[in-house]
């Protein structure tokens, strides 16, 4: 016989217990459920209900009575789906990550918990296989794919490695992409430490990464193709076009319409440098949403060029972001911390990951409203006096200086209007026209720069790091 408790009205409260732990709680009354903040009378009662089963995982099941909570039911296999809704809480990874944590320490119901464990991976929705040039990556697979995409007159073939991890898991189906011009190196760095940052165990969904798109320009320090065509005017290409047509279209056949959502990592182009920033159209709600989960220093809401694989991607309605950082033919340590955390940051906000449980510093990326080019008035020698990411007052702030080769004609170089300094030439030789730094403009350039400052500090502090400091190479300051 069970004791009637009329004061609960109907309703319970199940607190779900990991480790000792009430991580989460929900009331539930006319098949309904809410999140609740439960006394620490309840969240004791649940505690000493789990030892006593000798649960390590479970739900209890409570009712608030004029005496205190009384435990109406242990469940040694509790179900998700209703306390994830309500609480928007991880609880799979949550029980996960706590097994894991302790399989050494032999705890009492280890066996128990693996059926959790297997329970939880049942109960997730399953990922779908995904196939790229004839191979098939089943769920719970990885593997490295070689795409031809053509041949050179000596016979040799042209391929795009890619690898790719598809999840048991279902979730988005993301693509990471780099060197579509072949001497644009720090993706390729940004993409080595991804695959190294320990939370991708918990990855659901697909993710491909492609480090190397142009591998002829790769392996010859050149951003183009033999044709001498620039890939990233070439798309969506053509299945009998040239070199960079072909390499285009089997890209967006193989890759990019497979996917549900795209990150595209460039470099500047060769002597030019670009702070960390994403070009993005920062008017599609979900790409914004994207763009502001990067949170790289600077966001430019920058129009779609023709022939581009951004442009290509919006087309077929896949949300794409465009990170631009560092130098040509050059590993940029700032540039790449920030291309890793920011990939790790969208796959969050898309939850291929789980939520940080570590409190990352506040950075809040600016949106330039819009920039603009200083170009060399003569053809002589270029000496910047400014960074990236320094702040430029109209007409007062001294950023660089062009002379002849005696000195004895130098000409000052100011900006027009305020902003941040985005991108510069880093070859003192300049002929006159040529693009001597790029300014991006704010409602409030000192707010921006404030920000600017703030991120890099963030970011170059090794207690924030997301993989292990031996992955770092010696890098060129």
């Amino acid at each position: 016989m069970q004791e009637f408790i009329q004061e609960a009205k109907g309703a319970d409260i199940r607190c779900f217990v990991v480790g000792g732990k009430v991580i989460a709680a929900i009331k539930r009354q006319g098949g309904s459920a809410s999140l609740i903040k439960i006394s620490a009378a309840e969240r004791a009662t649940a505690v000493n209900a789990a030892k006593a089963m000798g649960l390590n995982v479970c739900g209890v099941d409570l009712l608030r009575s004029n005496h205190g909570p009384v435990v109406m039911k242990v469940n040694s296999s509790p179900g998700l789906e209703g306390i994830e809704t309500a609480t928007q809480k991880d609880i799979a990874d949550m029980i996960i990550d706590f097994i894991e944590k302790n399989a050494g320490k032999k705890p009492t119901n280890l066996v128990h918990e693996a059926k959790v464990k297997r329970f939880i991976m049942a109960t997730q929705p399953k990922n779908q296989a995904i196939t790229i040039a004839g191979e098939t990556v089943l769920p719970g697979e990885q593997k490295t794919i070689n795409v031809e995409i053509g041949k050179l007159f000596t016979h040799s073939e042209l391929t795009a490695p890619i690898q790719v991890w598809c999840e048991r898991q279902t979730g988005p189906i993301l693509f990471i992409s780099t060197a579509i011009h072949g001497d644009e190196l720090n993706g390729v760095e940004i993409i080595r430490r991804l695959l190294k940052v320990k939370s991708l165990k918990r990855l659901k969904g697909t993710l491909m990464t492609v480090p190397i798109v142009n591998l002829h320009g790769f392996i010859n320090h050149s951003r183009y193709l033999p044709d001498r065509r620039d890939l990233n005017r070439s798309f969506p290409g053509s299945a009998n076009g040239s070199i960079a047509g072909r390499l285009a279209h089997t890209f967006m056949k193989e890759v990019v319409e497979k996917a549900t959502h795209g990150i595209d990592l460039h470099t500047g182009a060769i002597n030019r440098t670009n702070l960390p920033q994403i070009r993005a159209d920062l008017d599609t709600e979900e790409v914004h949403a994207m763009a502001n989960a990067f949170s790289a220093p600077v966001m430019l809401n920058a129009d779609l060029r023709d022939g581009s694989l951004r442009a290509a991607a919006v087309k077929r309605g896949i949300p794409i972001l465009l990170y631009e950082a560092g130098e040509a033919l050059r590993f940029d340590e700032f540039s790449i911390r920030a291309g890793v955390n920011g990939i790790i940051n969208v796959m969050r906000h898309l939850q291929m990951l789980p939520a940080s449980r570590k409190k990352s510093p506040a950075s809040k990326p600016v949106i330039a409203r819009s920039s603009f080019w200083i170009r060399a008035p003569h053809s002589e020698i270029f000496r910047s006096l400014s960074a990236d990411g320094a702040r430029v007052e109209a007409k007062k702030t001294l950023i660089g200086v062009i002379s002849d080769p005696f000195g004895q004609s130098e000409v000052e170089v100011y900006s027009p209007y305020s902003g941040i300094i985005i991108g510069q030439m880093k070859m003192p030789l300049v002929n006159q026209g040529e693009a001597l730094y790029h300014i991006a403009r704010f409602a409030r350039s000192d707010v921006a720069e404030e920000q600017v400052d703030t991120y890099q500090e963030a970011l170059m502090d090794e207690s924030n790091l997301l993989y292990p400091t031996e992955d770092i190479p010696t890098l060129n300051e």
